[in-house]
């Protein structure tokens, strides 16, 4: 610590030295009582040392700045902990805790947690219900640590929905269910009743893809039939709700797929300097095949207001009915619509679908340009998030082949060679 005394951020996102940053992080743990989440979070940790211990040497691996600070400092933690000849449980723990620190705000920030998939993933790699509850509280007091302001409401929903899901898991010791036919089921029970025709609802339901009746209620399933009703005719909707628990607005927008469909929106969106932070994207199986899109977006860290909803709205059902095109839409904002994207980094993580992860330098316009680089390579995007990530742009796309096939990582490499 006295070495990292010094040390000032090298990223646009952290405004505190090392040891300034690190003593706020032990002291919003500090602050930390039960009766609240995190405070029984805290309360359940069966040896608070090491979490504390942690908490102090987590960016101690930032003394070298050619390494990752993550692998650095663990090695350096362990190698301290065996000097001081701690237990054997404590060590690991903290080893393991400063290798992963940054784990939990990944997820948060840029992979899709209302998937089962992800969850389970996030699962398998804590491991137990103490890691948790320790990694709960080490990325609260970490991300509250780094600048006024840097824990918004957003991140508090989706870091309390990451533990209440992942708790659930390791406290039953179960797997999600990815049962789609039961899903199936429950939703065309649940909505007989409410609809005159079985058969026209049990053909909508049939034609969705299990991930999206997993994660979506029966009322939700209802007004989507609705508005897919509409689209058939040629009558798209965009939705705007505002979500005052994460300060930002959903957008539902449901149209006949085609071709670049999901890019065209969020050029839209890019015109008009709205912030894109998740999609959830569904196409339904009917004829004609009908996109139903759910997008959190902000303006200028907040909901959308109404006036500047409506012009985006009106914006974009003239793009999803061919009055206009996307690119005369980010012309007329001042946009340059051709604009190259650059990128940091690219991972791939093989599945069905696989998730493509990319970092890229800070600006307005990535998940566009990104959007309209894979919908050329005739992808499907099933979900999206976007954020920050280590001071550059980050996000998260969710891949499947145009048929709903799995993506090789040699297919990605391919695409993305010429970047």
């Amino acid at each position: 610590l006295t070495a990292c005394r010094s040390l000032v951020p090298t990223d646009s996102v952290h405004t505190y030295t090392v040891f300034e940053h690190t003593l706020r992080v032990v002291r919003e743990i500090d602050s930390l009582h039960p009766g609240t989440f995190l405070g029984d979070a805290k309360d359940a940790i069966t040896d608070i040392s090491a979490l504390y211990l942690a908490a102090l040497l987590h960016d101690i691996g930032k003394i070298d700045e050619g390494l990752d600070h993550s692998i650095h400092g663990a090695a350096l933690a362990r190698a301290i902990c065996e000097r001081w000849h701690l237990e054997i449980d404590i060590t690991e723990a903290v080893e393991w805790l400063i290798d992963n620190h940054l784990l939990m705000a990944k997820f948060i920030r840029i992979r899709d947690i209302d998937s089962a998939a992800t969850i389970q993933e996030f699962r398998e790699l804590v491991g137990d219900l103490n890691r948790l509850n320790m990694l709960a509280v080490l990325t609260y007091a970490d991300i509250r640590s780094v600048a006024e302001g840097s824990w918004t409401p957003a991140i508090a929903f989706f870091h309390r929905q990451l533990y209440v899901a992942t708790a659930n898991l390791l406290q039953t010791d179960s797997t999600i269910p990815v049962d789609t036919g039961q899903h199936r089921r429950r939703l065309l029970r649940q909505l007989t009743n409410a609809d005159t025709s079985d058969a026209e609802l049990e053909q909508f339901i049939d034609s969705l893809p299990g991930y999206y009746l997993a994660s979506t209620s029966s009322d939700t399933v209802r007004l989507h039939r609705h508005y897919a009703a509409g689209a058939a005719e040629g009558n798209p909707t965009v939705d705007f709700v505002p979500r005052s628990d994460i300060h930002a607005s959903e957008v539902t927008v449901v149209s006949k797929d085609g071709p670049g469909l999901l890019s065209r929106i969020l050029g839209v969106f890019y015109a008009y300097d709205v912030s894109l932070s998740s999609v959830k994207a569904c196409t339904s199986r009917l004829d004609p095949p009908i996109a139903i899109d759910t997008f959190t977006v902000q303006f200028s860290g907040k909901p959308v207001q109404p006036a500047t909803a409506n012009e985006i709205r009106q914006a974009l059902r003239a793009v999803l009915t061919d009055e206009k095109t996307v690119e005369t839409v980010l012309t007329d904002k001042g946009k340059d619509p051709n604009r190259a994207q650059q990128l940091v980094n690219y991972t791939y993580v093989c599945g069905n679908p696989g998730i493509l992860e990319v970092r890229a330098p800070r600006g307005r316009g990535m998940p566009y340009r990104l959007a309209r680089k894979l919908s050329g390579q005739g992808w499907n995007v099933t979900a999206a998030r976007v954020g920050q990530w280590g001071g550059s742009a980050a996000a998260a796309f969710y891949l499947q082949t145009a048929n709903g096939q799995e993506l090789t990582r040699a297919e990605v490499d391919q695409a993305f060679s010429e970047f």
